[in-house]
């Protein structure tokens, strides 16, 4: 709802003897931590017109995940953003904060490791796509860390751009931007796409009977 509709909300729920809340969102792995600190301001206009003190507010989600060739601010100048704000507007201490740093803490805690099952010059087809576990190379944006895995003899170490393509019949099964891999890629060869713990799996669907169904917990204390 935009603010003008977020102020009438308030106040019918508040009319019908319920305890509101507010919350928002300023966008997946958000790098700008001043972001929230413009969220909460609308939250306090939102707030001060419509006369109701909500049960709380969340700050949604948002918080980045590092190593997706990007190097965000630390969490806590976020956190300190948030905090600033609350005191500037008069949330601090008197409406709980509540938040959802889901991908900052789940990104880094898992790969998906594909096989190339064939490739035609620069475009290289994998056993999962867009369908399965990568999805949000489509529609969040993200761009993972890559890296080739060849039993025995390893990659060239000169690159070049690759497109990928994913197992089904779909058109749409292509990762919308280019990979820069080893120029020697060959069908066989593995690639790990790191810093995938986030909407990945969670997301991933049946379509054309291709699914992720094996999972390889690592203990790093055992090696």
């Amino acid at each position: 709802a935009d603010p003008a509709m977020a102020v009438e909300l308030l106040q019918s729920v508040d009319a019908r003897g319920y305890r509101p809340a507010l919350s928002f969102h300023v966008g997946s792995q958000c790098v700008v931590p001043k972001a929230y600190r413009t969220a909460l301001e609308i939250v306090a206009d939102v707030i001060d017109k419509s006369g109701v003190t909500p049960a709380y507010i969340n700050v949604g989600g948002g918080f980045p995940a590092c190593g997706m060739e990007q190097t965000p601010p630390p969490l806590g100048d976020y956190f300190d953003e948030i905090r600033k704000a609350s005191a500037q507007f008069g949330f601090s201490g008197e409406i709980p904060l509540i938040c959802e740093p889901g991908r900052a803490i789940v990104a880094r805690a898992a790969s998906l490791v594909v096989q190339v099952h064939l490739r035609k010059d620069d475009r290289l087809y994998l056993n999962d796509g867009v369908f399965g576990c990568l999805s949000e190379l489509v529609y969040g944006g993200i761009i993972p860390p890559m890296r080739p895995v060849r039993m025995g003899k390893p990659h060239s170490d000169e690159l070049q751009p690759f497109t990928l393509f994913g197992p089904t019949c779909d058109s749409s099964d292509v990762a919308p931007s280019q990979f820069a891999l080893p120029v020697d890629m060959a069908e066989g060869d593995w690639i790990e796409i790191r810093d995938i713990g986030a909407y990945s799996n969670a997301l991933q669907t049946n379509f054309n009977g291709f699914h992720t169904d094996t999972f390889v917990e690592i203990h790093p204390e055992l090696g």
